[in-house]
């Protein structure tokens, strides 16, 4: 737990160590000791100086070695710890807190207090924005609270108190179930089949959001999202739904908080991705929108990093949109906020891959050559970049080398995916063709190729390249 402080902004460290030196919270001088020593090794922490033995010389200096004495201390340090992570994650949530100030102050006895705060914290609640299941849970806490703490002041008949209760429960019912839907959904469509899964209430709540919609749509931005997107897996009219589901996020930009913006743009971008996949490019233009958009709403950084899933996802369409420039400052910009230990070889590989449709083949081959990652998936792309820029440069015999290569490979890797197979076996059997159609000039092999390529239903690595390289054959028989 100790190495976590690396991953801690020094400012976050600050914090810490405020948390540290309060008696309230840490009462332990070995314990602030111990931050102070951890405190000088950041952000170079490691698993050997922070071993027992030189944790315990450290904050003991010329003592002997004690083990229990030093699992005590380290145990003391990491419930601290904890603590502190408990308070900054309960103080960032504010409808947890104001649900345990109202609880607090009923059971304080203070009835007058109690009905002041409380109607203050709903108010609150009533103007916020945001509103996910955390909302609506604490917003029923403190109604609950609020009903059993003026049980014998209402009137004969149900209370308002009561019905606020009741919709609260229901917007909390309704968000929380789509949302296992989309779950669901997702996987099924991943799986491409129906799965054993009870959707019993599915009916009842989407009906019961499309008989309220407008205000739903006015009042419950968030719930309206999932509505959406539950509609893009279930309606043959699903690109309407994105587009609609886009359109509100956008008019809604500045009131969502970033990480809502986040996910909610990546729903989007995931259904048109669902799309590519199938081999439909036309989904590349509104992809790039909405990688756009995220980047201007700041949206696309999440917990101080950028998602590796993201990233690619940018690389890919930048690439296909023949956006080099704006590639090349999104891949320098926003690198640096990779995870430290796949960032140099994500940097590189999207690098090779701009160079390489740029045209610039040693610079493609030169970066490729620099992603060190064992992983199947980052060897076989870069493998793709090494044939298809040897091709390029008319070097047959390192061409087939690398067919050759990956042939060995996908047999003797065992960690190698089907998927990964697949884009093996598909990129050998269109390299070796349009190397036959190159080295024998022979018209009835290139007419082959591209009636193999004109039904191919799979997905095929840099299918637009491929399609490039058999049009400028095909110029040579004309």
């Amino acid at each position: 737990m100790l190495l976590l402080l690396n991953k801690f902004t020094y400012k976050e460290l600050l914090e810490f160590e405020k948390f540290i030196k309060s008696p309230f919270f840490n009462t332990s001088e070995r314990v602030t000791k111990l931050f102070f020593y951890l405190k000088s090794l950041y952000p170079g922490i490691t698993e050997e100086k922070i071993s027992r033995e030189n944790i315990f010389k450290a904050i003991n200096s010329g003592k002997k070695y004690d083990d229990q004495n030093a699992r005590k201390l380290i145990s003391d340090f990491n419930r601290i710890f904890e603590k502190y992570l408990a308070y900054k994650s309960f103080e960032k949530y504010k409808s947890a807190y104001n649900s345990y100030l109202s609880t607090s102050l009923k059971e304080a006895g203070d009835q007058k207090l109690f009905n002041f705060t409380a109607k203050k914290i709903l108010t609150d609640f009533d103007n916020n924005f945001n509103r996910d299941n955390d909302y609506y849970y604490y917003k029923y806490k403190i109604e609950n609270d609020v009903y059993y703490a003026n049980f014998d002041s209402y009137k004969p008949g149900i209370p308002k108190i009561i019905k606020d209760k009741s919709k609260d429960v229901d917007f909390l019912f309704a968000f929380m179930k789509l949302h296992i839907y989309n779950e669901v959904l997702n996987i099924e469509t991943a799986m491409k089949k129906k799965l054993d899964f009870d959707y019993s209430y599915y009916d009842s709540i989407m009906g019961f959001v499309k008989q309220n919609e407008t205000e739903i749509k006015r009042k419950h931005p968030d719930l309206y999202v999932i509505y959406l997107r539950t509609l893009m897996y279930k309606h043959s009219d699903e690109f309407a739904y994105v587009k609609e589901l886009i359109n509100y996020i956008r008019k809604n930009a500045r009131k969502f908080n970033k990480e809502k913006l986040n996910f909610y743009y990546t729903f989007a971008a995931a259904f048109y991705w669902e799309f590519y996949n199938k081999g439909d490019l036309s989904v590349i233009a509104p992809l790039f929108s909405i990688y756009n958009s995220m980047m201007k709403a700041e949206s696309l950084i999440m917990y101080n990093k950028i998602f590796a899933a993201d990233f690619n996802c940018i690389v890919l369409v930048g690439l296909h949109l023949e956006k080099y420039d704006w590639l090349e400052n999104f891949i320098y910009k926003y690198g640096s906020y990779l995870d430290k230990e796949i960032r140099k070889d994500l940097v590189n590989l999207a690098l090779a891959r701009l160079h390489f449709r740029k045209n610039d083949f040693e610079k493609a081959i030169s970066f490729a050559s620099k992603v060190k990652s064992s992983s199947p998936i980052y060897y076989v792309n870069i493998n793709f970049i090494f044939g298809k820029s040897f091709f390029e440069q008319n070097d047959i015999k390192s061409l087939e080398y690398i067919l050759d290569n990956l042939k060995h490979y996908k047999s003797r890797n065992k960690q190698i995916n089907k998927d990964l197979i697949d884009n093996i076996n598909i990129f050998n059997f269109y390299m070796t063709r349009l190397i036959k159609i190159y080295d024998s000039n022979d018209e009835d092999s290139y007419i082959e190729l591209k009636n193999f390529l004109k039904k191919e239903k799979r997905f095929v690595p840099d299918k637009r390249w491929l399609i490039e390289k058999i049009k400028e054959k095909e110029k040579s028989f004309k």
